[in-house]
């Protein structure tokens, strides 16, 4: 039926109505267009991920890495409520007696189910995520007794741990050696712990070792080691990798206290990772030939979409981390966006270790959330072309509930794997 020359003009309030639907419509159009088409050329590799380096009251010490492994030194009932869950290492000077080593590794390969730290074995073959702790001994003389160091060396990255001795100590005994070791013959990271560390002492460490940054604790109050200031940083992490060094070591203090959250980001935060809790607990059910499976219509498989959701939020979140810290690098694991285009990338991983890679990007973004400090949540966050905080995190939340409820229908197919 048709109607010609009638005079159907909308009132002023009906008009406003359609304008608003149609922005709406456009802005969804435009968000999502993004969302699964961006495809931006930045790649990861085991080396060059970040770790995080956070301190803690009475000596603490924490690393937490991309793979998830939580390794921690001096800790004890002061600090270890403190600490954001469990650590896998925590008492290493025991692991050193009991084992009667001077080299440790901490690994856990895809599918395994719990990381182990166990001696160095020739024979042995490490994933690309393994820590490696050495202790290595310095010589002393008689006014200096000999030097038990932890070294770890974790994703390209050499940190040196010398929390149990006094600067002057170490300063000393090292300028006296002829030779390093050659395990610490070229320090990324160099941890102080010594309140009494004076300028002279950590400028003989510098000259010594050449370390990229120096994390001191906030109780030395110094403002300049030699040359260089000293960056103060309010909270007690910071993120350490393999980035390029500059020629110039950079000295930091780290407070003991974890930064917090504001209310609504808490709550935005709160709301991501429950929709993503929730997706792991459907994934990590699932066998490899249900995780691979390609439906007789078209349609994804399930491996496809959890590898979709955990690379969109990492990708994203990495654009504005790197933006603020260039330690932390743009990391894109996303999928080829078409069926016939995709690819696994770990096409023999269960669905456990895929649900395990989705918690450890949601863990990687709260572990660097202090970096969006100062952002306002409805301004475009800086680093990224389109997204403001709350509108990626409410995104994410709904990404992960709708991916997930698109595997689940896949249950129903009559091709669905039975085991």
């Amino acid at each position: 039926m048709m109607y010609r020359n009638v005079n159907l003009k909308p009132d002023r309030s009906t008009l406003h109505s359609i304008l608003r639907l149609k922005r709406r419509s456009m802005l969804r159009f435009a968000i999502l267009l993004m969302l699964f088409l961006t495809t931006p050329s930045h790649s990861r590799a085991d080396d060059g991920e970040p770790i995080a380096i956070r301190y803690w009251p009475s000596n603490g010490i924490s690393m937490e890495t991309m793979w998830n492994f939580h390794f921690a030194l001096n800790i004890d009932s002061t600090n270890r409520a403190l600490l954001p869950r469990s650590a896998d290492v925590e008492f290493l000077d025991d692991f050193w007696e009991a084992t009667n080593s001077k080299e440790l590794v901490l690994d856990r390969h895809p599918n395994e189910l719990k990381a182990n730290l166990v001696p160095t074995n020739l024979d042995a073959e490490y994933s690309g995520n393994a820590i490696k702790i050495q202790r290595i001994q310095v010589a002393g003389d008689e006014r200096s007794n000999q030097l038990n160091l932890n070294v770890i060396d974790v994703d390209g990255v050499t940190i040196l741990d010398s929390s149990k001795y006094s600067v002057s100590q170490l300063a000393e005994t090292l300028s006296k050696q002829t030779v390093l070791p050659k395990e610490i013959s070229s320090v990324d990271v160099l941890l102080i712990d010594d309140p009494t560390a004076d300028v002279e002492s950590l400028v003989a460490l510098q000259e010594t070792l050449s370390p990229r940054l120096v994390v001191l604790r906030d109780s030395i109050a110094l403002e300049k080691i030699g040359e260089e200031s000293v960056e103060r940083i309010s909270h007690n992490t910071i993120a350490v990798s393999d980035a390029e060094f500059t020629g110039r070591t950079r000295w930091v203090t780290l407070a003991e206290k974890a930064w917090t959250m504001d209310e609504t980001l808490a709550d935005l935060f709160a709301k991501k990772e429950s929709a993503c809790k929730s997706s792991r607990a459907v994934f990590s059910q699932l066998s490899l030939s249900q995780m691979n499976f390609k439906p007789s219509n078209g349609t994804h498989t399930p491996r496809w979409n959890s590898e979709h959701m955990m690379g969109r939020e990492l990708l994203f979140f990495s654009q504005i981390f790197h933006a603020v810290d260039p330690n932390i690098q743009i990391m894109d694991l996303n999928p080829k966006q078409m069926p016939a285009a995709y690819q696994a990338r770990h096409a023999d991983w269960t669905g456990l270790e895929e649900s395990n890679q989705m918690e450890r990007v949601e863990a990687f973004t709260r572990r660097f959330g202090y970096l969006l400090e100062g952002m306002e949540l409805d301004k475009t966050a800086k680093g990224s072309s389109f997204w403001t905080p709350r509108a990626l995190l409410k995104q994410m939340d709904a990404h992960y509930t709708d991916h997930t409820a698109n595997v689940v229908k896949k249950k129903d197919l009559s091709d669905w794997p039975a085991d």
